[in-house]
């Protein structure tokens, strides 16, 4: 950009009061800069080298209101956690570490339904849906599904 950087830009669309969501497209890996978007509060965090990859799930994710981050980036988010919550109840992981076709899933299983129905919205099979309900579990370092669901009210992703 030739007359602002992407922080500038940030800056001037929340001076705005404009409801947009920002992804980040950048070559840019430094931890700072990282770390100074994030302040920001921009939604994804996508490197220039994945965009190929990464720049479909981050829409996808921001437009259905979560948030994205190159993966090659979630030793920055894993760090920044644990160094903001040591004792969280999911490891210090948390929801940004599932994929969104993963928050998708556990926001329907929160909402009690079975692995049939979520399969059928997803228009996945049922089998697909549990080993998205197991990777879940890992990643959250939970046991079961009604501990999903406690997750699931406590982060407020369902009330």
């Amino acid at each position: 950009m030739p007359h602002r950087d992407g922080f500038e830009v940030v800056q001037a669309v929340r001076e705005a009061k404009l409801s947009t969501q920002i992804i980040f497209l950048t070559m840019y890996r430094d931890e700072n800069f990282f770390q100074r978007a994030l302040d920001l509060e921009v939604r994804g965090y996508v490197l220039k080298d994945s965009a190929v990859i990464d720049v479909v799930s981050a829409i996808k994710a921001v437009s259905q209101g979560g948030h994205y981050t190159s993966p090659a980036l979630t030793s920055y988010l894993i760090k920044s956690r644990s160094a903001a919550s040591p004792k969280s109840h999911d490891g210090g992981l948390g929801v940004h570490l599932l994929s969104p076709t993963e928050r998708r899933v556990l926001e329907l299983i929160a909402e009690y339904k079975t692995s049939k129905d979520i399969a059928e919205e997803l228009s996945t099979s049922p089998r697909t849906v549990e080993t998205h309900r197991t990777h879940i579990l890992q990643k959250l370092n939970l046991h079961s599904v009604p501990d999903l669901i406690l997750y699931a009210v406590r982060k407020g992703i369902i009330s």
